[in-house]
């Protein structure tokens, strides 16, 4: 029953910006909102590609069966959330290739690719900008 209700309020929330469009200044930003998500799409799709391979080499490497909890570190990890030591501390076994491994996501992931999603949203919002300008001007 919660899983219905969960879904109905983000249903809710769908329709909410549906129609708040119907306002000249929500309606810019939502437009906005959903070109920029429109935009990242594939980028998204890499970057989760990207932390399902790194998780699984981290799963393959541990004794743990748990997959689902490797791949939630390294989301973690991607979104700036450095802190490894902890997992040792939950009884995850990491070994020196797993560390090596930490480093190379902390530099992949939150430096290049968090980089290149700035670099690709504002891409979108300068297109944006310069497609509402027009329009405004017509």
């Amino acid at each position: 029953m919660r899983i219905i209700r969960c879904l109905i309020v983000l249903q809710l929330f769908l329709k909410a910006n549906f129609f708040m469009r119907m306002y000249r200044n929500m309606s810019s930003l939502i437009t906005m909102v959903k070109d920029v998500f429109s935009d990242i799409k594939f980028f998204l799709l890499y970057f989760l590609i990207i932390v399902a391979s790194i998780s699984y080499s981290l799963f393959v490497l541990s004794t743990d069966p748990d997959y689902f909890e490797y791949f939630l570190i390294i989301f973690k990890l991607a979104i700036g959330d450095p802190e490894f030591d902890k997992y040792q501390e939950d009884g995850i076994e990491i070994h020196f290739l797993g560390r090596l491994i930490w480093i190379l996501t902390v530099l992949f992931l939150t430096v290049i690719m968090m980089a290149f999603l700035v670099a690709v949203v504002t891409r979108s919002y300068e297109r944006w900008t310069m497609k509402y300008e027009a329009q405004t001007y017509r």
